[in-house]
């Protein structure tokens, strides 16, 4: 299992572009852009938060503490820390 502390030079964007919709979130990285596609139908609440994160500009610059290739990412902890 691979865990890794990963800093990222990150923004996050609401899409932008004519087949991006509302639920469509870009994610900006050193590397290249990765595509988010929110479900709001499957729940509403964590994509409201998600959204209004975006808009303040929260997760721009901030560390991906925890990264298992293939399976998933863990951002959103200022500290960096992941606690």
């Amino acid at each position: 299992m691979l865990v890794a502390a990963v800093v990222l030079s990150t923004t996050f964007l609401f899409g932008n572009q004519a087949r991006a919709g509302e639920n469509t979130v870009f994610l900006d990285t050193k590397d290249g852009r990765i595509t988010i596609e929110l479900l709001p139908e499957l729940a509403p609440k964590h994509v409201a938060q998600i959204k209004t994160l975006v808009k303040e500009g929260f997760y721009n610059g901030i560390v991906f503490h925890r990264v298992i290739d293939g399976f998933m990412a863990q951002t959103g902890d200022p500290t960096g820390t992941g606690m």
